[in-house]
């Protein structure tokens, strides 16, 4: 922050991946962000994300994967305006 040094901002970001079987995997990542007196008057401001992603090799030359995210920066103190954003993603993969 500009010429100061006062509140605290927290920020996690967690991962958990699983690999049950040598085809397939996944992970889901979460992400959570709060500051103490983000804004004039105090108010404090939070946002968070999560995502999710599956991959699958089909073949030993073909694989595939499909990634979700959601992020929330209701407050508008990252991005600079109130966001809800969504995001959708399909890879395929040839080796």
């Amino acid at each position: 922050k500009t010429d100061t040094n006062k509140g605290w901002r927290n920020f996690s970001d967690t991962v958990l991946t699983i690999s049950p079987t040598d085809k397939y995997s996944t992970y889901v990542n979460f992400d959570y962000g709060h500051e103490r007196n983000a804004f004039a008057g105090g108010a404090g401001a939070k946002w968070w994300a999560i995502s999710n992603a599956h991959r699958y090799q089909f073949t030993d030359r073909w694989a595939g994967a499909v990634r979700l995210e959601h992020y929330n920066d209701s407050d508008g103190f990252i991005t600079g305006s109130a966001k809800h954003l969504n995001n959708f993603t399909l890879t395929g993969e040839y080796a």
